[in-house]
């Protein structure tokens, strides 16, 4: 317990470090309805809250989904409609503060194992998977050479891009993974996954969660395997 206690004050201060980036000091001070001079000292480590004001602070930030407000700030919308998200997730203090929206989302749920398929989700998931203290498991559509033993699924893309793609993701790497959270930056189709839901069942496993940064329509909800038991979705995008 205790051990928990100071992770999360030390993941309250990396959080509020991150933000600065993205809000002023007074900015952020009134949306976590603190006074200014508190919210600097927490910042510059000249003090930090006690165990009550800390998971108080916690909960409030899980709650007020800073991340979402960057999000909407930075998404950007093609005029085809293609959603492109490349002004936060290569922004590591931005991916720092979703990783640990995910810890807060997740911390009292069992996870064995975070996973994704390559590629722009690998920086989240890697972060996530290194807050929440487990192994991240990368499904990528080449194999690597030499004798490694994979876990292999393909899926099919219909009109107007025809084609079939490959995910391969390592035995090894899933050894004791029975309860995995699947983290990406975006969903749309639901065919990634859908993939990762079917490798997992060839490994045994379970996908109990989902966490991802931006969910396009509704068609991925097909797809949504049925072990899932919480979805974090930070921001929805529909087209009308």
């Amino acid at each position: 317990m205790a051990r928990r206690q100071a992770m999360d004050r030390c993941l309250l201060i990396s959080y509020l470090r991150c933000a600065r980036k993205f809000f002023s000091n007074r900015e952020l001070a009134e949306i976590l309805e603190l006074p200014e001079p508190v919210l600097s000292r927490y910042v510059t480590g000249k003090s930090l809250p006690n165990e009550k004001n800390s998971e108080l602070l916690l909960e409030k930030i899980r709650k007020l989904k800073l991340v979402k407000r960057v999000l909407d700030e930075r998404i950007e919308v093609s005029r085809d409609r293609l959603v492109n998200l490349h002004k936060v997730i290569f922004d590591t203090l931005f991916l720092r503060m979703a990783s640990i929206d995910a810890y807060l989302e997740y911390r009292d749920t069992e996870i064995d194992g975070v996973v994704t398929a390559a590629v722009n989700g690998v920086p989240l998931a890697t972060l996530v998977a290194e807050t929440l203290q487990t192994d991240v498991c990368i499904a990528k559509r080449e194999r690597d050479a030499g004798e490694i033993e994979y876990y292999s699924v393909d899926i099919i893309y219909p009109p107007p891009s025809p084609r079939t793609v490959s995910f391969n993701l390592p035995k090894k790497l899933m050894t004791n993974k029975k309860r995995v959270l699947v983290v990406d930056d975006l969903i749309s189709s639901g065919r990634t996954l859908d993939a990762l839901a079917r490798l997992m069942e060839k490994t045994g496993s379970r996908i109990v969660g989902l966490y991802t940064l931006v969910a396009v329509g509704d068609e991925w909800k097909e797809k949504i395997p049925s072990s899932l038991e919480k979805i974090v979705i930070i921001k929805s995008v529909n087209y009308y």
